[in-house]
């Protein structure tokens, strides 16, 4: 019998709702791109308001090429988004771009995503 980790999921939703703040979440649809003109067309983007937390990344993890002293983790709920490295994070002026996603994910419920973001 497999155990059940929607119990869990739902309280780290709710700890995501308390503890952390609204942010918008910009899912990037890229296009197509035609040979012959040499350019993409149809990209797109939505936007939606979701809670996030934000901290700073370890120090011991900078190493100054895949993680900058500058860079932050975002930790949002699975329940809200299923983010792509095409998508980007927005917390007030600031865009942050996704350099790596790490899913949190025991057993076959993804509970919650950690966001390397980078401005």
């Amino acid at each position: 019998m497999a155990f059940d980790y929607s119990a869990i999921q739902s309280i780290a939703l709710a700890q995501i709702e308390d503890k952390g703040r609204d942010i918008t979440y910009r899912t990037v649809t890229s296009g197509t791109f035609n040979p012959a003109t040499g350019a993409n067309t149809g990209a797109s983007s939505s936007d939606a308001t979701i809670k996030a937390v934000f901290t700073n990344v370890l120090e011991d993890t900078v190493d100054g090429d895949i993680v900058r002293r500058s860079d932050k983790v975002v930790i949002v709920s699975a329940s809200d988004v299923t983010p792509t490295k095409q998508d980007k994070i927005v917390d007030g002026s600031d865009v942050y771009q996704i350099i790596n996603i790490d899913e949190i994910k025991p057993g076959d419920t993804a509970l919650i995503y950690k966001l390397q973001v980078r401005r």
